[in-house]
C-alpha cells in the first residue's frame, strides 16, 4: 500500500523519520500468493482472477519465464521492495512528488526494519523517534493462512524467485531460504550505503539500466506548480530555491516520460 501524501507539506515529509519492513522475497512471494488465493479485497480478486485463476504457486511462478508476462506491477503484493524504497523515475515511483531532485537509487528512509528480527527494529525505530513504542507494537502478528515454507516449493520456483527478486536478495542481503538467526541489515547499512548498494547491486543484476545515462527528470506536477507561482509573483520568482530547477522551465527543455 503506497498512500498519496497530499496533506503533508515537503518540509514536514522532510523531517519525519521514514522507515519501512521488508521481508525476505521468498517468504513474501508466497504469503501474497496463499493471501491473494485465499481472501483478499475485491480489487485483488479481480486482479487474482486476471494473473492467477485456478494455478498453482508454483506453475503461477513459472509464467515468468515467459517473455513479457510481469504482473508485478499490477499487484503491489508482488513489487519488489525495492521499489517501495528507492527513489526512480519509472515502475511504481514514475508520478512521485517528493524529492524531486533526488537521482535515481538514492534510498528514501532513515532506517529499514526486518520482519524476520521483529524486536530489534523496533528498538532502532524507538531511538530514532527519542521515545519508546506502544507496547502493541512488539506483539508480532501470526499469519492469519496457513501456507507453505520457501524449502518445500520446487527448486525451479525458487531460482525463478531469486532472478525475478534479484535486487532485493541482493540489497538487503537475503540469503536463498529464509532465517531468523540472520542480522538485519538496516542493523549495519546507513541511508549512504543503502545509495551505493542499489547502484552496485544494479550493476550486477539490471546492468541495461545501470549503463543508461541519469537524467535529470521532474515531475510534471510539481513543474506545473512552480509555473503557476511565477505567473502570480511581482519578482518572477519560481516560488523554489532551486537555481537549476528555474533554469529548466527558463530554458523550456522537454520532459519525456
Amino acid at each position: 500500500y503506497t498512500p498519496t501524501l497530499t496533506s503533508i507539506s515537503v518540509c514536514n515529509y522532510i523531517s519525519m523519520v521514514k522507515t519501512a519492513h521488508i521481508r525476505h522475497p521468498c517468504d513474501r512471494f508466497i504469503s501474497a500468493f496463499t493471501y491473494l488465493t485465499q481472501a483478499g479485497n475485491e480489487g485483488d480478486k479481480i486482479l487474482t482472477n486476471k494473473w492467477i485463476a485456478d494455478q498453482t504457486i508454483d506453475e503461477f511462478a513459472s509464467n515468468y519465464n515467459t517473455a513479457g508476462w510481469n504482473p508485478n506491477y499490477e499487484i503491489r503484493h508482488f513489487t519488489p521492495q525495492v521499489e517501495f524504497v528507492f527513489y526512480t523515475h519509472d515502475g511504481i515511483n514514475e508520478d512521485r512528488e517528493h524529492a524531486h531532485d533526488k537521482p535515481d537509487g538514492t534510498f528514501g528512509l532513515d532506517l529499514i526494519m526486518c520482519t524476520e528480527q521483529w524486536e530489534e527494529g523496533l528498538d532502532r525505530l524507538g531511538d530514532a523517534l527519542g521515545k519508546s513504542l506502544p507496547s502493541d507494537l512488539r506483539e508480532k502478528q501470526d499469519n492469519h493462512f496457513e501456507h507453505q515454507s520457501c524449502e518445500e516449493l520446487a527448486p525451479e520456483t525458487r531460482e525463478i524467485l531469486e532472478r525475478v527478486y534479484a535486487m532485493d536478495y541482493c540489497v538487503f542481503d537475503y540469503s536463498p531460504l529464509p532465517s531468523d538467526k540472520t542480522t538485519c541489515v538496516g542493523s549495519y547499512t546507513t541511508p549512504e550505503m543503502f545509495s551505493s548498494k542499489y547502484k552496485q547491486c544494479q550493476a550486477i543484476h539490471r546492468p541495461e539500466v545501470a549503463k543508461k545515462k541519469p537524467e535529470a527528470v521532474w515531475p510534471v506536477s510539481y513543474l506545473a506548480k512552480l509555473k503557476l507561482a511565477s505567473a502570480t509573483d511581482d519578482d518572477d520568482s519560481y516560488g523554489a530555491d532551486d537555481d537549476e530547477l528555474a533554469a529548466y522551465l527558463e530554458d523550456g527543455i522537454k520532459i519525456n516520460y
